[in-house]
């Protein structure tokens, strides 16, 4: 009787995420195609020589390339997080229609695939690293990391040690995150001001401990848009997965692709709650 209790209240809250995300996905398109001041911030991990190569986390640079280009053609420019945080304490203002590019992990071929094809087009873009594999076998190294970031790159935290922050003791999660910026202030000789959170898992216990060690921007893996001149600090962001064309990648830069991956990724977490409670 208790277990089939259980499953009536998370069924009962399935179908109320569900509704809430049908909701959020109707005004989302809404409110993207109204033409507000926002951003979008996608996310991509690891670059591939070939598409033979693809899989979630891995993108054929001919494919980024093509990305690229749209991102160009359709009038986007490419700015980092700390273009943001100047516009929003009052500095000069950002240019028409601002995307931010974001890679994970740090894996060797950013120094590389993803440096080649952003310098093509003249964009920048913000690299997440984790600081404790920084110069391991497919990492980017110390030398790799300081090219990057006197090439005008974002050089950013995604973490020391990669766990999951939210199931961190807090002696740890600070820790986690002072050992982080220590590593990154220690390398380039400034501050890092953004903490991408590993898996996209975060609580409050997160956030706070972010913010007491200085981190200014938390990136995240919730699907969505960013008002540019808000005060939010939790960014949203679009991923790119491997495999995604120029058709792929245009849907996901629409209103309409962006709400229906925000419902959907709604409907995973219910996934996960369930799995949880059962």
């Amino acid at each position: 009787m208790a277990r089939l209790r259980k499953w009536r209240i998370a069924i009962f809250m399935a179908v109320g995420v569900f509704l809430a995300g049908l909701i959020m996905f109707v005004a989302l398109t809404c409110y993207l195609a109204s033409g507000a001041e926002m951003v979008p911030v996608l996310m991509y991990h690891e670059l591939v020589d070939s598409s033979e190569k693809e899989s979630r986390y891995s993108l054929s640079v001919e494919k980024f390339r093509d990305h690229l280009k749209y991102l160009k053609s359709a009038g986007y420019s490419p700015i980092t997080d700390g273009d943001l945080l100047f516009a929003r304490n009052g500095g000069s203002s950002l240019p028409f229609k601002p995307v931010i590019i974001t890679f994970d992990d740090g894996s060797s071929d950013h120094a590389t695939l993803a440096m080649n094809s952003l310098a093509e087009q003249g964009f920048r873009a913000v690299f997440f690293i984790i600081t404790e594999r920084i110069g391991q076998p497919n990492f980017l190294n110390r030398d790799q990391l300081r090219t990057m970031h006197n090439a005008g790159m974002s050089i950013q935290s995604h973490g020391h040690t990669h766990r999951r922050l939210d199931r961190m003791a807090s002696d740890k999660l600070a820790d986690d995150l002072r050992l982080s910026m220590e590593a990154l202030t220690n390398l380039l000789a400034t501050n890092a001001v953004s903490l991408c959170v590993p898996g996209g898992w975060y609580n409050e216990d997160v956030l706070n401990s972010a913010r007491t060690t200085g981190y200014r921007l938390v990136f995240t893996s919730d699907i969505g848009m960013n008002r540019i001149y808000g005060s939010n600090p939790i960014l949203k962001r679009l991923e790119i997965r491997g495999g995604t064309d120029s058709g792929g990648f245009k849907r996901a830069l629409s209103p309409m692709g962006i709400a229906f991956n925000a419902l959907i990724r709604q409907i995973k977490l219910v996934g996960h709650m369930l799995r949880g409670n059962s």
